[in-house]
């Protein structure tokens, strides 16, 4: 059982045209201070991810477990991407 997860929320904006394809790639590993190690993640563990428009409107609230994210713009607009 995996103790002491520590949560970080980043934010990317990302102005899309309309009717494009957002994709991205993820590689995540997990960091044990105290042995000095790093191994990949386990099964299981994965990121949250949510878009939502400029007016605050959410477009996506997804939990991925693979590594790969998309999601399609409706309309041209700065996107806040935020990965949980």
């Amino acid at each position: 059982m995996l103790k002491n997860i520590i949560k970080e929320t980043r934010c990317f904006l990302e102005e899309m045209p309309k009717d494009t394809m957002m994709t991205g790639k993820y590689h995540a590993k997990m960091v044990h201070v105290s042995a000095g190690i790093v191994t990949t993640t386990q099964t299981g563990l994965g990121m949250k991810v949510k878009v939502t428009d400029p007016n605050g409107k959410m477009v996506m609230d997804r939990m991925y477990g693979h590594k790969g994210i998309s999601f399609k713009s409706i309309q041209l607009t700065i996107f806040n991407i935020y990965i949980i």
